[in-house]
């Protein structure tokens, strides 16, 4: 976590990320799961150049 601005940020290594979601879709896809997850929005052009598609809208709290 970094939280040297004063707000929680979470830091993650972008190749350990896609080495987890991969594994993540390919487990639930031999499983015959249907996976389904939630992203900020100015993550959705990294999870869909990973083959994934938005297809619902998640609201918060402002």
């Amino acid at each position: 976590m970094d939280i040297s601005n004063g707000k929680e940020e979470l830091v993650f290594d972008s190749f350990g990320a896609k080495i987890l979601v991969y594994g993540l879709m390919e487990h639930c896809n031999k499983a015959k799961v249907h996976l389904q997850f939630f992203c900020e929005e100015e993550l959705v052009p990294y999870y869909e150049n990973m083959g994934c598609i938005a297809f619902a809208v998640g609201m918060r709290r402002k």
